[in-house]
């Protein structure tokens, strides 16, 4: 099967998917709109398995590591907990005061930290909601928060044009990553730990050593703003999503192009992707004019990777 044959299109949002996450066991794919609706699907060939809606727009989506329960961000300033298999509401958290942009758990499952355009990065317990530690910038919003694979760091991104890395519960920052000309969207911890990917308005992504802040690699082939960035599994390659329409996957050591995805070219834009765990696939989630003329409506892809 060659690289970047359409999978599964799956059709089940009616308007703008701005999230999209695998499953770490592989099995499902999670995928949010702008109505408030998060499906949970089968990976393999589409099926629903469930629904959760909160009504407010869903901005981003993140699996527990055991792939049993699901957190979103919203527009209304909430995280909401959910049953993945069920669609049942666990929980919800209001630390925030304005829109959440990412949430990210703990690799041990026990914590979730989650950015926020009120210019904090909270971590607060998954089980009783409590807050643990709260992470303030410089009063710009937050764009993307991810955890360090050993769970010793947070990196989250700025509009400010910084990745600000601090030490997990402590609250310390240990350096900043500064290159980006624009705003930061997304940030991504490479699997092994050595790394972090970025995602500006600028068009451009980077890659950043982890363990200096040094900027590695910096991809410039796209023509439009990106949104997401996902490393795939072994660490050895990036994909990258804009409003230019495509998805592209490139070498994380060199930023040599390997190969642009097109299947969203009818789309408005692409706003996130995600990389299945087994590395053969990618998920990745727009909108587009609905074929009536009339609304819009959301376009999710799972396709051929490497």
């Amino acid at each position: 099967m060659v690289v970047g044959t359409n999978l599964i299109m799956y059709q089940g949002h009616s308007n703008a998917v701005w999230t999209v996450a695998w499953s770490p066991d592989g099995k499902y794919v999670a995928s949010g709109d702008s109505d408030g609706l998060i499906q949970v699907w089968n990976a393999q060939n589409g099926e629903q398995i469930c629904s959760c809606f909160h009504e407010s727009n869903v901005y981003t989506v993140t699996w527990s590591p055991n792939s049993t329960s699901i957190a979103s961000g919203h527009y209304d300033t909430t995280v909401q907990l959910w049953n993945a298999l069920i669609g049942t509401s666990l929980r919800t958290y209001n630390g925030h005061t304005e829109e959440i942009s990412s949430v990210a758990w703990s690799p041990d499952g026990d914590s979730i930290a989650s950015a926020s355009y009120d210019g904090t990065v909270q971590i607060w317990n998954a089980d009783s909601g409590n807050t643990i530690t709260t992470y303030r910038g410089p009063d710009e919003a937050f764009g993307g928060v991810a955890w360090s694979p050993d769970g010793k760091y947070i990196a989250a991104s700025s509009y400010d044009m910084t990745i600000y890395i601090w030490h997990a519960f402590m609250g310390s920052l240990r350096y900043m990553c500064q290159g980006h000309s624009s705003g930061i969207h997304t940030v991504a911890w490479s699997p092994d730990g050595t790394r972090i990917a970025s995602a500006s308005d600028d068009k451009t992504a980077r890659i950043w050593e982890a363990a200096t802040g040094r900027c590695l690699v910096v991809y410039q082939n796209h023509i439009g703003t990106l949104w997401g960035v996902a490393w795939s599994p072994d660490g050895k390659y990036v994909a990258s999503a804009s409003d230019d329409r495509t998805v592209q996957i490139w070498e994380a050591a060199s930023g040599n192009h390997i190969y642009t995805y097109q299947g969203h070219v009818h789309d408005r834009w692409v706003r996130t992707i995600a990389w299945s765990p087994d590395g053969t696939r990618i998920v990745s989630g727009g909108s587009r004019i609905a074929p009536s003329g009339f609304g819009i409506e959301g376009t999710v892809h799972v396709w051929r990777a490497l």
